[in-house]
C-alpha cells in the first residue's frame, strides 16, 4: 500500500518530494528531523511525527497537587472532567487514606469518609437507609401519646396513620376504648364451663368429623395448639338460655344491639389457625364469620361441634396417636 501524503505537517517526507532538505527541532520531544523548504514555507513541517503533532494538540494548565502542593500541568478536558487534583498516583492514593467527619442530614448520626469524596460534596448521609429517606417527602408530626416530633409521609397521613411515633406508643394509641374491637373491658369474661378440658372436646370433635381442618383456610391444623373460637363472639354462651328456643347476641361488639339471630344451639365452637383466629377479630367480619360457622356446624353436624365427656373418653381410647393440645408447663414460683 503506498504511503499516504496527505498530511504536510509532519517531517516524514514522501520519497516523490525533492529537493534540498532543512534541519529542524521537534518543539515536543526536541529531536533533529529534516524536511524540505516547500513544507516550511506553507507553514509545516514543525513535528518530527504524528505523535508529537497529537501532543501539541492537547490543551494543559497549570494545577496545584492538593496533597503534596506541588504545581504541575495537567489536560484541560480532564480539568473539566473534575480531574486534575493530583501529581501523582502516590498522592492520588494518599488522598484515599484521609478521612474527614461528616454528620448525617437525616438522623445526624457522625461518620468517617474520604476526604476526596468531601471535596466532591458527597458525605452528606450516612446509609443508604437515610439516602432513601431524603428522597421521600416527609411532613414533621407529632406523636399523640409522648409528644415527640417525628416525620411521616403524606401518603401515610391521607390514610389516616402517621400519629405515633413508635410500635410502642401505637400499642397504647390501640388500648382501650381507643380500639375498635374493645368490647368494655369484658373480653376475658370467659363461662366457668369454657376451660382447658372442654376446648379439648372441641378439638377431638372437630379432628374426627372434619379431619382437624380450619374452617377459615380449609388447611388442616398440624404442629399447632387450636385456637378454640366461639362461633358467636359471646364468652358465656354456654350458659345462655331462652324461653321461646330463640337467641340473639351482639357479637361481642361494644355498645351493639342484640340484633343477631342465632340459628339453633348458641354453644358452637370451632377450632382455628392462630392467624386465622385474628382474621376473625375485625367488626366488620364478625357477622359474615359467625354465619359461615354456624351453617357449617348445622349442615354437616346437626348443630354439635363438641364431643360430651363420654364421648371424649372412647375418643382417646380409639385414637391413641391424637397429640392432646392445651397442656402448658407449670409456671414457676
Amino acid at each position: 500500500m503506498a504511503k499516504s501524503f496527505s498530511k504536510s505537517y509532519i517531517g516524514e517526507n514522501p520519497l516523490w518530494r525533492k529537493g534540498e532538505k532543512i534541519k529542524r527541532i521537534c518543539p515536543i520531544c526536541g529531536k533533529e528531523f529534516k524536511t524540505i523548504p516547500s513544507i516550511i514555507k506553507n507553514g509545516n513541517g514543525k513535528y518530527c511525527s504524528k505523535e508529537c503533532y497529537g501532543k501539541s494538540k492537547v490543551k494543559k494548565v497549570k494545577r496545584r497537587c492538593e496533597i503534596c502542593g506541588e504545581e504541575f500541568e495537567a489536560k484541560l478536558s480532564l480539568v473539566n472532567r473534575g480531574g486534575g487534583k493530583y501529581c501523582s498516583r502516590k498522592c492520588y492514593h494518599k488522598s484515599h487514606e484521609n478521612k474527614v467527619k461528616c454528620k448525617c442530614k437525616i438522623c445526624g448520626k457522625i461518620f468517617e469518609i474520604c476526604q476526596f469524596l468531601a471535596n466532591k460534596g458527597k458525605g452528606k448521609y450516612c446509609s443508604m437507609e437515610c439516602l432513601g429517606k431524603s428522597k421521600l417527602k416527609i411532613i414533621l408530626r407529632k406523636c399523640e401519646i409522648c409528644g415527640k416530633e417525628f416525620a411521616a409521609r403524606p401518603s401515610v397521613i391521607k390514610k389516616g396513620f402517621g400519629k405515633y411515633c413508635s410500635k410502642k406508643c401505637q400499642a397504647k394509641g390501640f388500648s382501650g376504648e381507643n380500639n375498635p374491637s374493645w368490647t368494655g373491658g369484658i373480653s376475658k369474661e370467659y363461662c366457668e364451663k369454657f376451660n382447658d378440658p372442654f376446648k379439648r372436646r372441641v378439638a377431638a370433635f372437630w379432628y374426627v368429623n372434619n379431619e382437624n381442618i380450619c374452617p377459615v383456610c380449609e388447611k388442616p391444623i398440624i404442629d399447632e395448639t387450636p385456637h378454640c373460637h366461639h362461633a358467636y363472639y359471646d364468652k358465656k354462651s354456654c350458659c345462655l338460655t331462652s324461653s321461646d328456643g330463640k337467641y340473639f347476641c351482639n357479637l361481642g361488639i361494644k355498645n351493639n344491639t342484640k340484633t343477631f339471630e342465632i340459628i339453633g344451639d348458641p354453644n358452637k365452637f370451632v377450632p382455628l389457625h392462630r392467624n386465622c383466629h385474628g382474621k376473625t377479630t375485625s367488626n366488620k367480619e364478625r357477622e359474615f364469620y359467625a354465619r359461615k360457622f354456624e351453617t357449617i356446624i348445622n349442615g354437616k353436624f346437626n348443630g354439635k361441634s363438641y364431643f360430651t365427656e363420654e364421648e371424649y373418653k372412647q375418643f382417646l381410647i380409639y385414637h391413641p396417636e391424637w397429640k392432646i393440645p392445651y397442656r402448658y408447663p407449670k409456671k414457676k414460683k
